[in-house]
């Protein structure tokens, strides 16, 4: 039961707002493959992401379920797409000003949730994980330790780029981090 169509738009505007996260839908697969019932069943927080998801979604042509005897079904689907900008390898462009707004969008859509939540935080927490071992070995205190001063940098970096938002996001946190 794999979909073929669209992939979901997801627009500049978006992104430079700091909008991203993950969508869910759900919809009745025909037994022609095309989708009835298309309805968005958890919202990322942008209106536009799940828009864009829903509108892809029922432009999808998925291979019906069948029964024993071959004869196709319709079946109930739930799939989730997830709007991420940030990805390791350009995480050195990113600048101080999109970071801010980044956690804006994040704090304004998870008010009840730490930053160290963030898709964000973690991608950027694992990466100096990896340089924690490289340097201290599997000592896990010493990484521990490090992991410590990487949730303080990070809060730090949120200041600093409120500030610089010309800066670059990575820059600043390593920056932040190395002051301790």
């Amino acid at each position: 039961m794999l979909p073929g169509g669209a992939t979901p738009d997801y627009p500049v505007s978006e992104q430079a707002a700091g909008h991203q996260g993950v969508v869910w839908v759900s919809g009745l697969v025909q037994v022609d493959g095309t989708i009835a019932d298309a309805k968005v069943v958890q919202s990322s927080g942008a209106p536009v992401l799940d828009q864009s998801l829903l509108k892809a979604f029922q432009s999808w042509k998925f291979t019906p379920a069948r029964m024993p005897d071959g004869a196709p079904v319709a079946q109930r689907v739930r799939l989730h797409y997830d709007f991420f900008k940030d990805h390791v390898v350009n995480l050195k462009l990113k600048t101080c000003a999109d970071f801010v707004a980044d956690v804006r969008w994040y704090k304004a859509i998870s008010p009840d949730k730490p930053v160290s939540s963030m898709r964000l935080y973690e991608m950027t927490s694992g990466a100096f994980v990896i340089e924690a071992m490289r340097r201290y070995g599997p000592d896990p205190k010493k990484v521990l330790d490090d992991h410590g001063r990487f949730d303080k940098a990070f809060n730090a970096a949120i200041d600093q780029c409120t500030a610089h938002p010309d800066a670059l996001y990575l820059e600043t946190l390593t920056k932040a981090y190395r002051r301790g």
